[in-house]
Order: C-alpha cells, then sequence, then structure tokens
C-alpha cells in the first residue's frame, strides 16, 4: 500500500469511529511516544515530562475536562513543543509533545483532523528513526517492516467494528 493509500483510508477511517474510539486511539499513541520526550527532556532539560503525563491522566479521566482546563493545558504543552531549529535531537519530543497537544485539541473541538494528525506523528517518528539509521529510498522506506507494523496498527485501531 503507497503512503497516499494508507493516508486516504487512514483518513476516512478515523473519521468514521466514535469520539469515545477516537480518544482512545489518540491516548494510546500519546502514550508510546511518551518515551521519546522523556529522553529529550533528561537530556536537554527542556520541558516537562511531568506535564505531559499529567495530560494524558487527564485526558484518560472519565469525568468532563472544563473549557478553563483545556486551554490551560494547551497553553502549557505549546510551550514544551520544542523548537528544531533549537534543538536538532528533538524531532521525536516534537512528536510526542504535539500528540498530546492535538489530543487536547480533539477534546475541545471533537474534529477528526487531530486524531489524523495523531497518527501522522507517530509513522513519521518512525520513518525518522528508520532513515536515521539507513540511507533508503522512499520505495524502500514503504517496505520496510517498521512502517508497516505502524500502519497496520493504524488501520487495525480505527478500522469499523461490525
Amino acid at each position: 500500500m503507497t503512503y497516499d493509500e494508507f493516508t486516504d483510508k487512514f483518513k476516512k477511517q478515523v473519521t468514521a469511529i466514535s469520539y469515545e474510539r477516537q480518544l482512545n486511539f489518540a491516548i494510546e499513541i500519546c502514550l508510546r511516544l511518551l518515551p521519546e520526550y522523556k529522553s529529550f527532556n533528561e537530556r536537554s532539560k527542556f520541558g516537562n515530562f511531568e506535564t505531559l503525563q499529567k495530560a494524558i491522566e487527564t485526558l484518560k479521566r472519565s469525568t468532563p475536562i472544563s473549557e478553563n482546563e483545556l486551554k490551560n493545558m494547551i497553553s502549557e504543552i505549546d510551550k514544551m513543543i520544542p523548537n528544531i531549529d533549537d534543538y536538532s535531537d528533538g524531532s521525536y519530543a516534537l512528536n510526542a509533545s504535539a500528540s498530546v497537544y492535538e489530543a487536547l485539541q480533539f477534546v475541545r473541538n471533537k474534529n477528526p483532523e487531530h486524531i489524523f494528525n495523531i497518527g501522522t506523528l507517530i509513522t513519521d517518528t518512525v520513518d525518522f528513526k528508520i532513515q536515521e539509521n539507513q540511507d533508503l529510498t522512499e520505495e524502500e522506506i514503504e517496505k520496510h517492516l517498521s512502517v508497516i507494523e505502524v500502519r497496520n496498527f493504524l488501520l487495525k485501531e480505527t478500522e469499523p467494528k461490525t
């Protein structure tokens, strides 16, 4: 499956699932990416890992999040997203913190585009890691086991329940 075929299918599936499934999916990806931010935070001393962790815990709770609490968390997380111009090793941390930011925005406005963006952030992370260690063509990246695995995960988690 090409990148374009994958993104088209993934976007359709993301928009078709329930709000609850979208949110649970977002939380799962945030948790998968969170260790990337922790490593970056320990190396660079930039940001606050515990704030990201707390935001994810807040997303997991079943009680509604007030608009004011959401605004405050979004503002805090936004300040913690590393600028790649300042931190050349911050792309994984950027993806981790941006996934939490997108999840909070999703809770705020229920736009499934945020969920699609979160899926893109995890695929980008996998792609970056592959390219970090190997010089591959686009075709070789498309066929890489890690890319296939992350795409299969995203499609499986968002497929319609019958």
